[in-house]
């Protein structure tokens, strides 16, 4: 992974959860269709410099020239773009949404802003229903504070933390609008999925304005995930 940004695994500090609103025309599950098959876990020979290796189909995580996640001040890759008005959203209330934990939606790779890292970053996957493998990201990186965006998924969130044999909740209607897709101005580039098969057919939108969540909120995701890589958080 030749332009990848990888912090290293010792002194990575939290977290970033992909949030995937199924029923929804941007869901997808490609991301992390194959997560069983890799992790994050130092001398695992499953990390992710070896990932190009573990899967033929995955070689673009070795050899890819359009790896994400990337530095956002770099020039001559990622495009400051001034009117977030130029991203058409078309979101519909979804009436039965599913919220589900995988136990391992955990990824130790995001985006930084002159070699300086959030706290936690979401990623809402949009999957191009014509040609399967285009994918559109919106990145919302957060650091802590307040927090009313993430507010109402506390209980849900609460649920599997206190039974962990939950997996999905059905959580009724979700308005893909209250995320908080706002700002000014967003940061452009074309780049990869972020877990393999790292596919490099991804448009990257990252919103510039820095969002918060609550302390508890963050701990609160943090508990809920049930995975390895959480030995390799610090």
């Amino acid at each position: 992974m030749e332009t990848q940004m990888k912090p290293a695994l010792s002194i990575v500090r939290t977290f970033l959860i992909s949030l995937l609103l199924w029923h929804l025309t941007i869901s997808t599950a490609q991301e992390v269709g194959n997560e069983l098959k890799f992790d994050y876990k130092s001398y695992s020979n499953k990390e992710p410099e070896f990932w190009g290796d573990l899967n033929s189909s995955w070689v673009d995580c070795k050899y890819g020239k359009m790896q994400s996640p990337v530095d956002l001040s770099v020039k001559g890759k990622v495009d400051l773009v001034p009117k977030l008005e130029t991203v058409t959203r078309n979101y519909k209330l979804a009436t039965n949404t599913i919220l589900r934990n995988r136990g391992h939606d955990i990824q130790l790779r995001w985006h930084t802003l002159n070699s300086n890292r959030y706290d936690l970053e979401l990623h809402i996957v949009h999957g191009d229903t014509e040609q399967s493998q285009n994918f559109a990201v919106i990145a919302i990186l957060y650091k802590i504070g307040y927090a009313p965006d993430l507010a109402k998924l506390r209980r849900s969130i609460s649920t599997f933390v206190n039974n962990s044999s939950v997996k999905e909740l059905h959580t009724g209607v979700m308005d893909p609008k209250d995320i908080g897709i706002s700002g000014r101005e967003f940061y452009r580039y074309n780049g990869s999925l972020t877990t393999p098969p790292c596919t490099e057919r991804v448009v990257w939108t990252v919103l510039e304005e820095i969002k918060t969540v609550s302390a508890y909120q963050f701990h609160l995701l943090q508990a809920a995930v049930h995975d390895a890589s959480t030995s390799n958080l610090e």
